[in-house]
């Protein structure tokens, strides 16, 4: 066994680090907030963008710490960034979904205060480095393949649990430090799941959903993979626009009936 093994909880922290990562680089190349409140710094040996609005970064700096606990607990199913509609209907377009898939029972889990290296499958600092460069690459590229937004956006973090896991809660919330981080999420904002695993084209055959898949990390303790999903609604509203970028009124009429413009 490699000295230069991960730990399990080395292993949780690069995952958690990788996410602030993602959660940037999205909420730049989706345009949910200006270009320029964001600047370039250097991660995995690749420029990549950070914001650099106070606000924004404390916020995801919460959602974070708050996901690394439940990383810890291993409670996590999925950790969905959604892009949804900047209006009263919060309609979501895409979500963002990383899955998890635990390798090690609860049992083995460390008790606070423990760690350890698996017996199997670890991997060094260096590995995971590059396992986290490739997936970066391939979710930045994923907006070349989506059509782009044509709303005004705003964005949320959705947790799903396991089936056994208690709800989410962070150790300052339970202490009374700090209000509950996590609400109950509305069912529409939850990943598409077809029941045959990520990566399998349109998420249901009546809808115009679309799901695709942005690569899968393996860390020994614990596997991640990632995708996007494009809404029905997303679509719809595509569909409504005329080849210059303008609603389409006679497009509105006849799928709704009246001619009203969103």
């Amino acid at each position: 066994m490699s000295a230069a093994q991960l730990t399990y909880r080395e292993t949780l922290k690069r995952v958690r680090d990788y996410l602030e990562v993602a959660f940037h680089t999205l909420l730049y190349i989706r345009q949910v907030y200006p270009a320029e409140l964001f600047h370039q710094v250097k991660k995995y040996n690749v420029p990549v963008w950070q914001s650099r609005a106070d606000p924004l970064n404390a916020y995801l700096g919460r959602v974070l710490e708050c996901i690394h606990e439940e990383l810890d607990k291993g409670t996590l199913r999925r950790i969905i960034l959604v892009i949804k509609e900047a209006s009263r209907e919060e309609s979501p377009l895409e979500r963002f979904v990383f899955e998890f898939e635990w390798l090690i029972a609860q049992r083995e889990r460390p008790k606070d205060g423990d760690d350890f290296v698996p017996s199997e499958h670890g991997l060094a600092a260096g590995d995971v480095e590059d396992l986290f460069r490739a997936c970066l690459l391939q979710l930045t590229l994923s907006q070349s393949h989506l059509r782009r937004l044509t709303q005004e956006v705003t964005f949320a973090v959705v947790l799903e649990m396991r089936d056994d896991a208690p709800p989410p809660e962070s150790k300052a919330a339970r202490a009374g430090h700090v209000p509950a981080e996590w609400v109950p999420a509305e069912q529409r904002h939850a990943a598409e799941d077809d029941g045959e695993g990520p990566g399998r084209g349109r998420a249901r055959e009546d809808d115009l959903s679309s799901i695709a898949g942005l690569g899968a990390v393996r860390l020994g303790v614990i596997n991640m993979d990632m995708r996007v999903e494009e809404t029905a609604q997303k679509f719809d509203r595509d569909d409504l626009l005329s080849s210059s970028g303008e609603v389409d009124l006679r497009a509105v009429r006849d799928r709704k009936g009246k001619g009203r413009a969103y």
